[in-house]
């Protein structure tokens, strides 16, 4: 078993809106070995994402990666992550919303914790419930983890789908990675153009899951596992949106008080994009509870705009001006979707910074 937790940044670039986590990994029949140069290659297409450290997880079959961009846990938290007894490994790219309340109960069931950050959460959460262990996760993620003892992947993606993940499965051979470029530089994965991705792109727009524009490359979709044991792939939904009505009953205050309570308890760096008097309850949330903030403001603003005037009155780290080189973010964007950007939804989405506010459904 090989394990590398190399200290200080890996060398990436990219810009701010491109930086987060990725990961990279690969699972091959018993018989043979994961190539650890091939999975060094697959994490380096991911260092303009997470550019601060690379861990591998490398045991003959399995191989694990990521490139982390540390967030929470600065200290203690590089992966990957395991459990007690090091038979549950994980990698994450994302942020579990709940991970302080989960912690909480998995250790008043005696799990104890090498971390203080949130994936530790996942491989406890795995040794109480296995594959429905993401039914107990609020936020967004995508995450690899290998059970040594079941031999068995498990990859897992959020609700909504905010993180990506692809994957391709040929041979008996499962490889994936969070972006397409990192997938690609897998040697042995064909290079041939779906077709049926590029007629959906110009039907609606965008390469609906999921397909994607390499024929064999696949999206895991959102609120989806994948389970590989055995040589035998197990894809299964775990999460459905309910449009019945949720809020029978709940008065506006009561649902304020809980926007607020869990903006609150969300995450460990918070921050805001204001283009406007929208976010101020936002603000006035973070004002109350005495919460440091960072707001992120359009260049064009008036200096007597409510979600401003909050913020200087906040103390708040003000960043202004996230006008971006088009160019250069639609080449960022086509190498993380591996796609051309067909709406300014997803520009402004991706340019924007924005904030890590997104509530579970």
């Amino acid at each position: 078993m090989v394990e590398t937790r190399p200290a200080g940044r890996t060398g990436g670039r990219g810009p701010l809106f491109a930086r987060m986590c990725g990961i990279a990994g690969q699972l091959r029949p018993p018989t043979q070995v994961v190539d650890l140069e091939r999975l060094a290659r697959m994490c380096a297409g991911l260092e303009h994402r997470g550019p601060d450290s690379r861990g591998i997880f490398h045991d003959g079959r399995v191989g694990l990666g990521i490139q982390r961009l540390r967030i929470i846990d600065l200290d203690t938290g590089d992966q990957p992550i395991y459990s007690e007894d090091r038979s549950v490994v994980v990698v994450l790219n994302g942020e579990i919303y709940n991970y302080r309340e989960l912690r909480r109960e998995l250790r008043a069931r005696g799990h104890r914790f090498a971390t203080r950050g949130d994936t530790e959460v996942i491989v406890h959460l795995y040794e109480e419930h296995g594959v429905d262990c993401v039914r107990h996760l609020h936020g967004m993620f995508a995450f690899a983890l290998w059970d040594r003892g079941r031999q068995q992947l498990l990859l897992a993606r959020d609700r909504v789908g905010k993180k990506p993940l692809v994957y391709a499965l040929r041979d008996g051979v499962l490889s994936f990675a969070s972006e397409l470029s990192a997938l690609l530089a897998d040697d042995q994965i064909p290079r041939e153009v779906d077709f049926t991705a590029v007629d959906r792109y110009l039907a609606f727009g965008y390469v609906p899951s999921p397909l994607t524009a390499i024929r064999g490359v696949r999206k895991l979709p959102p609120a989806h596992t994948l389970v590989m044991r055995d040589g035998r792939v197990t894809l299964r939904r775990y999460w459905q949106l309910d449009y019945g009505d949720k809020l029978q009953g709940v008065d506006e205050r009561e649902l304020c008080e809980r926007i607020r309570a869990a903006l609150l308890r969300a995450t460990d760096i918070a921050g805001v994009y204001s283009i406007g008097g929208g976010n101020s309850a936002v603000l006035r949330a973070f004002e109350e509870a005495g919460r440091a903030c960072r707001v992120f403001v359009g260049h064009d603003l008036d200096a007597d705009n409510i979600a401003l005037l909050r913020a200087r009155r906040l103390h708040a780290i003000l960043h202004h001006d996230l006008r971006q080189d088009m160019r250069a973010a639609c080449l960022h964007i086509m190498r993380a979707h591996g796609a051309i950007p067909a709406s300014t939804a997803l520009m402004t989405s991706n340019i924007q910074v924005v904030t890590p506010f997104n509530l579970p459904g």
